[in-house]
């Protein structure tokens, strides 16, 4: 059996999604990534 599990950022803005990935690639957290820029309401369910 395979198990596979997707994370995601949806933003407004191409701006938002370059800053993201910035925080990301500087080593933030995914989950605090996530609440600074994903505009998904299911963010509230970390």
């Amino acid at each position: 059996m395979i198990k596979v599990r997707a994370s995601q950022i949806f933003t407004h803005s191409m701006e938002d999604v370059v800053a993201a990935k910035k925080l990301l690639d500087s080593g933030t957290s995914f989950e605090e990534t996530v609440e600074k820029y994903s505009t998904c309401l299911e963010k509230k369910w970390w």
